[in-house]
């Protein structure tokens, strides 16, 4: 990632972007913005798996990794974010072992990934009742996982994993 410089802080990292972000929510008045809750439920994803599927269109990462998801039974749909020059939302699926599989982009130098594991049973369900794909930035249904029990959405295999947290100074 490249360094974001704020007032007061340099930011090297994605989970330095997260961090900083739900702090300067907080200091808002504590609203609960998307960048904390993927920090707060979500985890980093480091390694990426050796045989890449053909990529899907750009600009349509929610798409490509749900329909490869719902298309291959091994893999998990995971959306939060990703960075290579700047942090944006995306989308991507991982496999058995937590390796990334890249839907959308290229192999780009420098990546990050954190993000949320969702079952496939909720993202085919929130597919169908909304007819759009992306989980997380729903507003048109007033953000609904962030208003839904998280064993309900959360894939199971990552239900009791507590993210590691460390405090931005």
């Amino acid at each position: 990632m490249n360094t974001i410089r704020t007032v007061g802080h340099t930011i090297t990292t994605l989970l330095e972007f997260l961090q900083w972000s739900k702090k300067l929510a907080a200091d808002r008045g504590g609203y609960k913005s998307m960048e904390a809750f993927v920090l707060d439920n979500g985890r980093q994803f480091t390694t990426m798996a050796e045989q890449q599927p053909k990529r899907g269109r750009m600009k349509e990462c929610y798409r490509n990794a749900a329909l490869l998801t719902i298309k291959r039974r091994d893999l998990i749909y995971v959306e939060g974010y990703a960075v290579s020059i700047i942090p944006v939302l995306h989308a991507w699926c991982i496999n058995e072992k937590g390796e990334i599989l890249e839907t959308t982009w290229g192999q780009p130098e420098v990546i990050e990934y954190y993000g949320i594991p969702f079952r496939r049973t909720y993202l085919t369900r929130e597919l169908v009742k909304w007819g759009e794909y992306g989980l997380l930035d729903n507003w048109k249904g007033e953000f609904p996982v962030q208003n839904t029990p998280r064993n309900s959405w959360i894939h199971p295999t990552y239900r009791d994993e507590k993210t590691t947290q460390q405090t931005v100074q």
